[in-house]
Order: structure tokens, then sequence, then C-alpha cells
């Protein structure tokens, strides 16, 4: 069976150069507006002053998204920033030492010096444009067809009082990590580290308000008619976290299970519908991610079956356990085998090869695909089998952190013609020239 197999890694690489540029513009904007809180705090009549500190921050932050997007133009607006800010105070120096008949190459230097980081990030931001072959479109992250609705029953009153826990615990925490970075000598590193456990605690409600909210499958699929995506994978795998990419507020994601690999997966193929799972009968809270549908033990093969029926499309993050080489058989014995993405989990490529011989060995389309152990070939991050007459295409990368499944879902999305998200009628996608 013909496949293509998509190497992503330059182009990811370029993308994670791109968004470090645009830390710069962005670590600006965030302090112009704290510049902007202080100026109405102490300067309330002084209007002038504190819009202007509030345009410049928005504009510094549009300036970031675009760069983000691998805009040209923002880029190089970047570069005239930095460059001005590194003449401007230089000629100013040069001429005050000109007016004292004085030198004073060591203010100077250190002008120059603390300029490095930022004319690092420029040549980031200049490399990625350039080895970034097409812009960054816009996100493909579709929430349920029909909009979205808070449970009416008691979740919603036990979810609610854990969000204003978290919210509580993220907002009096502060004061104790300010407190301790006051007596540390004003040191805000030492406040953040001080805070990280704050952080993760909260975090961790805040999480759990989450799944608390978290809606069945009978649910969803009176918001969304739309035919439902069955996700396979192994209950062991189900907060199997995924490693995110930099972002300014980091340290109020102290809890790395607040981002998992099912979660994101999830947000990203709803846009082909309604995203389904059976779930795991010993689950306490549902986790982030499909809509579960909970039943015994020993009926969840038919209600795998039932779904598979149903559905158009079939996700499976990659695994080997004895309950999904029965569903890996269960799409085959089915026909099911056209429409399947399989979504392989941020492993070593050792473990990824010895799930893949037990999904091959089963799915029949996949028994001619082998992936090397060689690292510099990336390690398989997506597979599609669209249809029999269409070849299935193998997404790699040398990463597989958050960008590298973001750059390989957009990659998916841009060379199939999916059907609008906005259509009950499922129908199959097809591979474009």
């Amino acid at each position: 069976m013909q496949h293509k197999v998509i190497d992503l890694t330059d182009e990811v690489l370029a993308v994670r150069h791109l968004r470090a540029a645009a830390m710069l513009p962005r670590f600006v904007s965030l302090c112009l507006l704290l510049g902007t809180l202080l100026a109405l705090t102490l300067a309330t009549d002084n209007w002038v002053l504190w819009s202007s500190l509030a345009i410049s921050a928005g504009g510094f932050f549009v300036l970031a998204h675009a760069i983000d997007r691998a805009r040209a133009w923002a880029v190089w607006l970047l570069v005239a920033f930095v460059f001005a800010l590194t003449v401007l105070p230089v000629m100013a120096k040069l001429a005050e030492s000109l007016t004292i008949s004085r030198s004073d190459l060591v203010t100077i230097g250190g002008l120059l010096l603390v300029l490095v980081p930022c004319w690092i990030l420029v040549r980031l931001g200049l490399t990625g444009l350039r080895r970034l072959p097409r812009k960054i479109g816009r996100n493909t992250t579709i929430w349920p067809h029909g909009g979205w609705r808070l449970p009416r029953d008691d979740r919603l009153r036990t979810a609610s009082g854990t969000f204003i826990a978290a919210l509580f615990i993220y907002i009096a925490g502060a004061i104790p990590a300010l407190l301790i970075g006051i007596m540390a000598g004003g040191h805000l590193l030492v406040a953040g580290v001080a805070y990280l456990p704050v952080a993760y605690f909260a975090g961790r409600l805040w999480d759990r308000g989450r799944k608390q909210l978290a809606l069945r499958v009978q649910e969803i699929r009176k918001l969304d008619t739309r035919a439902p995506v069955l996700l396979l994978r192994s209950f062991s795998e189900d907060n199997l976290a995924l490693e995110r990419r930099y972002r300014m507020l980091w340290i109020l994601e102290g809890s790395k299970e607040t981002f998992t690999l099912e979660s994101y997966v999830v947000n990203r193929v709803w846009y082909l519908g309604p995203v389904i799972a059976v779930g795991d009968p010993r689950d306490d809270l549902s986790p982030l991610g499909a809509a579960r549908d909970y039943v015994p033990e020993d009926q969840w093969r038919a209600r795998i079956s039932e779904y598979l029926d149903e559905s158009v499309y079939v996700v499976c993050i990659l695994g080997s356990t004895p309950g999904l080489r029965w569903e890996y058989e269960e799409i085959k014995a089915r026909g099911k085998q056209d429409n399947v993405l399989v979504v392989f989990p941020p492993k070593p490529i050792e473990e990824l090869q010895r799930r893949w011989v037990v999904f091959r060995d089963i799915f029949d389309r996949a028994a001619d695909i082998d992936f090397s152990s060689d690292s510099r070939h990336g390690v398989p991050l997506l597979a599609l089998f669209s249809s029999s007459d269409a070849p299935s295409l193998i997404l790699v990368c040398r990463y597989n952190n958050e960008t590298a499944y973001e750059w390989a879902f957009s990659t998916l999305f841009e060379k199939l013609q999916l059907p609008g998200h906005k259509s009950d009628a499922a129908r199959p996608p097809t591979i474009s020239d």
C-alpha cells in the first residue's frame, strides 16, 4: 500500500524560532501593561500617560501575535525596533561624552551587552521566517457544534466551589510569595519560585473543577448532531502529559495534569465531529478530553462496536494493550479501515516501534510501513489512512511536544479537503494535491 512520509522537523524548528522572537514584544507589552496599571493608580488624572502606555502595550501584543503567525512585516518591524533601541541610546551617550570631553566606554559597552539577548531573538525570528515555507494559518480547534452548556445538576454546584477555592489560593498565595521575594532583596525570581507550590496546588484544583463539569456522551450528542469521532486509547494513558510550549504566565500552570495529549488531540479533531470514548469504570472524574460513556465492564465491547458503526472517523492513540488489540481487530472486522487517524504518544522511538508492530500486524493498510530507529529521521506523530485510493500520510518530527503536534495537525488539515463543521452530514476527507 502506498504511503507518504512528511518530515516536519525544519518547519517545527522555524516555528519555535519565531515564537522565541515573539517573546520580546510580548515581554515589552507586559511591562507596558504593568506601567499602565501603575499610572492609573498613581496618576489617574494624567490620561495622556496611561492611555499612551495602554495603546503601546496593545501594539506590542499585536506585534507578538503577528510574529507568532510568521508575518514578515512583523519580524522586520521587530528588527527596526531593536535597531532603534540599540542605536539611539548609544548615540545619546556618545553625544554626552563629547559634551563633557570624556568617553564613557564602560556604559556604552554595558548598554550593548544588555541588548545582546534582544539581537539573538531577532536573529531567531529572521531564521524562522526564512525557513518556514508557508504562513501559519488559523487554529482549527473547533468547540462542540451548536454551542456548549453547563451541566444542570450537582456537577455545576460542586465545580463552582472548586473554582472559587482555586482562585482564592491563586490570589492569597501571591501575598506570602511576594513577601518572601521582598525579604530576599526584592527579587521577583525568588517570589516566583516561592509561588510555584501555590500554583501547582491551585492548578490541580482548577483542573479538578474542569473535570467535574465534563459532559457525558449523551449530553454532547444532543448539542452536536454530526456523526461522532470515536477515540480509542489505553485507559492507562488517559492523563498522559504533553510538553507545553513556553508561555509568559507559565507559573500559573504548575500542574502538568492541566494539559494532556488527549485533551489537545480532542480539541483539534472536534473539527471532524463530536469526540466520544468509552470511559474507565474506575474513574472518579472524567479525564479532560473526549466525552465519556461509562458502561459495565462486560458491555464495553458491544458499545465500542456500536460506536464504530456510527462513526465516520476513528482516532487511535497508539498502544498495544489487549483491549486495544481487540479494538484494532474490530476496526478490521467491521471494514472501518478508512478514515483512521493514529496519534503516536510522546514516547521513545523504541516503544513506538513495539506498539506499531502490534498495530500493523492487524491493520492491513499499515503492513508495509516501518519506522527507523535513527533519531535523525525523527519520531512519528500522526498517521492518516483516509481511503483505499489515497496514499497513507505519515507525519514525523524530531520533536514530540505541543508545537510539533500543532504543526502536524495544521499540515494534515491543510492537505485534506474537509467538510465544513457546520454541516450535520458527515463526509470522508479527500487528500488534495
